[in-house]
C-alpha cells in the first residue's frame, strides 16, 4: 500500500476492490433481499456515502452502472461519478484506449487546466493486460499503453482461476499467477521504456 496525495491535501492508503454489476437493495426478508443489476445513480450514491466517511480514505469504483449501454458513455460517466462526488483518490477501469483521452481532459479541467492531470494525478486504473491462462487481451493493451502515455497509475490485475484457467495445484495455481503478474509488469515497463 502507498500514500497519494487527494485532491482535497490528505494522504491516502490505497486499497484494492472489485465491482459488482449488483446490488442489494433491501435486507432479506418477504419484502426485499432480491439483488438487482446495479445502477449509475447507485455508483453517484455510494460514492457519495464514501466521502463522508472518515474511516474511507480511497474508493474504487464499487459498481459498474448497467444502465449505461455504450462503452464510451459508460467510461466517461463512470469517471465523472467519481470525480463529482467525492475528493478522494479513486480508481475505475477503461473499456478502450480510445476513451482515455477525452477522460483525461475532463480530469485536467479538475486538476486545474491541461496537463496538470498527469502532473499528479488522482485516478488510477485497474486493467487485466494478461488473460489466464497466459494471454493478451489486445483492448487491455491499448489501454496500458495510453495510461502510460497520461501517467496514470494502473493495478493490473492477475485473475487466474485454480483448475479453470490455472492447474489445480497450489504450486501451479502461484506459478501462472506469478507469470501473468511477471507479464502485466513487463508490459508496463516495455511501453514506458519506447
Amino acid at each position: 500500500m502507498s500514500a497519494t496525495p487527494c485532491r482535497s491535501g490528505r494522504k491516502a492508503r490505497h486499497v484494492q476492490r472489485a465491482a459488482p454489476p449488483s446490488v442489494n437493495p433491501a435486507p432479506p426478508g418477504p419484502s426485499g433481499g432480491l439483488y438487482r443489476p446495479s445502477t449509475l445513480a447507485d455508483l453517484h450514491d455510494f460514492t457519495r456515502l464514501q466521502d463522508t466517511l472518515d474511516n474511507v480514505a480511497w474508493f474504487t469504483r464499487c459498481c459498474i452502472a448497467t444502465d449505461v449501454l455504450d462503452p464510451f458513455n459508460l467510461d466517461v460517466t463512470t469517471a465523472y461519478a467519481l470525480l463529482k462526488n467525492t475528493t478522494k483518490p479513486v480508481a475505475t477501469a477503461f473499456t478502450l484506449a480510445e476513451n482515455v483521452d477525452p477522460i483525461v481532459q475532463m480530469f485536467d479541467i479538475a486538476a486545474g487546466g491541461v496537463g496538470q492531470f498527469s502532473k499528479r494525478p488522482f485516478v488510477k486504473i485497474h486493467i487485466s493486460p494478461v488473460i489466464s491462462p497466459i494471454s493478451f487481451g489486445e483492448d487491455a493493451v491499448d489501454v496500458v499503453y495510453k495510461c502510460i502515455e497520461h501517467n496514470i497509475p494502473m493495478s493490473c490485475i492477475t485473475a487466474a482461476q485454480t483448475g479453470a484457467t490455472a492447474p489445480v495445484t497450489l504450486a501451479g495455481f502461484l506459478g501462472a499467477s506469478f507469470a501473468a503478474f511477471i507479464l502485466d509488469n513487463d508490459i508496463a515497463r516495455c511501453v514506458a521504456l519506447r
